[in-house]
């Protein structure tokens, strides 16, 4: 697959479409939208859009700003053990 032809041009744009669409209708969604409190930020929306350019071939914009792949990982799983251990009753 060749490479996308920049990080802030069409194809940006239509991944952020996307993203947004997407997340509006999480925002609307009473099963998943407690998993964001308060909606979904305009910075989490802008990570996800540099997350996909890159993904998709794109500049590295993610792994540049936000340290890649591993980093997002850990930070995800870091979120999910925090609400595990906020869900958990106490002993």
């Amino acid at each position: 697959m060749g490479s996308l032809p920049c990080s802030t041009g069409p194809v940006a744009a239509a991944f952020r479409r996307l993203i947004d669409a997407f997340y509006d209708r999480v925002e609307g969604d009473e099963l998943v939208s407690p998993l964001f409190p308060g909606g979904v930020s305009e910075k989490h929306r802008a990570h996800v859009t540099t997350w996909w350019v890159e993904v998709f071939g794109g500049p590295a914009g993610y792994t540049d700003e936000h340290g890649g792949c591993e980093r997002m990982l850990a930070h995800h799983r870091a979120w999910g053990s925090r609400r595990s251990s906020a869900s958990a009753s106490p002993r």
